[in-house]
């Protein structure tokens, strides 16, 4: 037994050698004993610090991304889980499957996976060649890459890059891109009408906000960040890195816009940018809000929609009798106006926002710092059920993976993607049949006898 584990052993740690060399020189690897893998490991939501990845890989470009997947594919039926016999450790290989992550800041804890690789993208803020590039203006700041071009009014942006590093970049044009915001019924709602940020929580990672929907200050005039990406580069599940956009895989591009994890790993977004002065106020008032959503604390939410007819006085008194009823003082109840050019633009424009139909979205967010929380995870859903009125049409970034009770996960697809679903499901089947991506809010690949 004890020559058959550090056979084992050997056998893995020459696979994650092979897997190294694979990459560029700038890429760092993190297996579960290695030093920094904690660090590594750590996401913005703190309710997920159980789960250990097995592989945690800092990509620098394209190339390593391919690599990863081609790592993860030989290795379908594989995991790698510690054991522990006679005080050697070794692993037994099992299952991959493959997560990314930009910022970190998935409120359902995708940016990380227990047992599967972590495609982490915090190492690929790398300055970019521009010397075949049409002239745009190209701003680095340390090893971040974020190209504006003014003249057509257009981002270039890099996974791993953070709102408020976009917004600081485009506002030097007094320009930007519709993003976040959190515009809460709690003690602090009256600071946030006078501070106009583009991007609320600063450290919320630009990919994840944006495919998933991105509802924000700026929605209502310009669109959902999901309106404005003009084209997108993408790894798929068989390694091709194509280019998704209105021209060039349009059904591709259609998919990506709300439910891009399905579909493969988007490595660079353009997007559009909107001339609207200067409101970008600096770092000392962004902290006022991050102050709001600290890192790390562990989070919990629920997500519907509401239209006019149901703002009723029974609704009104709903809502304060919840904030009147709160566990956690980091807790709170969110009502985000839906309309002007999100409701102009047709719900099947993209995969997702069915939900353009209705006038407010309804977001109650729980949060707290030690203990498995039940008693501020059961406030959120009390507090939902309550509030949830005729529409469940919800907010992708805030679904989180346990349906609420009494739904199923078909009717949870449902609330989400609306009369897109089937569409989706026969393009999941065009770009990945065998359902590799499947860490997400997950379609099955359609089936030719049952389209249901």
């Amino acid at each position: 037994m004890l020559n058959m584990a550090i056979q084992q052993q050997h056998t893995n740690l020459t696979c994650c050698e092979e897997l190294k060399q694979s990459l560029g020189p700038r890429a760092k690897v993190f297996l579960p004993t290695t030093d920094g893998y904690s660090q590594a490991k750590r996401i913005w939501n703190g309710m997920f610090d159980n789960h250990s990845p097995a592989l945690i890989v800092q990509v620098t470009g394209v190339a390593d991304v391919q690599a990863v997947l081609k790592f993860a594919h030989q290795r379908e039926h594989i995991q790698i889980n510690l054991k522990t016999i006679t005080h050697i450790v070794f692993y037994v290989v099992e299952g991959l499957t493959v997560t990314a992550k930009a910022g970190g800041h998935s409120f359902a804890g995708l940016s990380t996976i227990q047992d599967g690789i972590v495609i982490d993208f915090i190492q690929m803020k790398s300055k970019l060649n521009l010397t075949k590039r049409e002239e745009p203006h190209h701003i680095v700041v340390g090893f971040l890459a974020v190209i504006v071009n003014p003249g057509k009014r257009e981002v270039l942006v890099e996974p791993g890059v953070l709102l408020a590093e976009l917004d600081h970049e485009t506002q030097a044009f007094g320009l930007a891109t519709p993003t976040g915001i959190s515009m809460c019924i709690s003690t602090w709602v009256f600071v946030q009408f006078f501070l106009n940020y583009l991007g609320v929580v600063s450290y919320t990672g630009v990919f994840g906000l944006v495919l998933g929907g991105g509802v924000g200050w700026l929605s209502r005039k310009f669109g959902a960040s999901v309106d404005n990406i003009l084209s997108a580069n993408v790894v798929l599940a068989n390694g091709k890195h194509v280019t998704a956009s209105a021209d060039e895989n349009p059904d591709l591009f259609w998919a990506l816009r709300g439910c891009a994890s399905n579909f493969g790993i988007v490595t660079s977004l353009v997007l559009k940018a909107h001339p609207i002065g200067l409101c970008y106020r600096g770092n000392y008032n962004q902290k006022l809000f991050d102050a709001k959503v600290l890192e790390h604390r562990k989070y919990y939410a629920r997500s519907g929609s509401i239209d006019f007819d149901d703002m009723t006085i029974d609704f009104v008194n709903s809502v304060v009798e919840s904030i009147n009823t709160l566990t956690s003082p980091y807790s709170f109840v969110e009502l985000v106006a839906i309309g002007g050019i999100m409701k102009e633009i047709s719900a099947d424009e993209t995969s997702y926002f069915h939900l353009r139909k209705q006038d407010w979205l309804v977001n109650i967010i729980t949060s707290w710092c030690e203990g498995n929380g039940d008693e501020h995870i059961n406030w959120c859903r009390e507090t939902f059920r309550k509030l949830h009125a005729k529409a469940p049409a919800a907010y992708l970034n805030l679904v989180m993976m346990d349906p609420p009770t009494n739904t199923t996960y078909k009717e949870q697809l449902n609330n989400a993607f609306g009369s897109n679903l089937n569409k989706l499901r026969i393009i999941k089947k065009k770009y990945d049949p065998f359902n590799f991506f499947r860490h997400n809010l997950n379609l099955l690949p359609a089936d030719d006898n049952n389209d249901n």
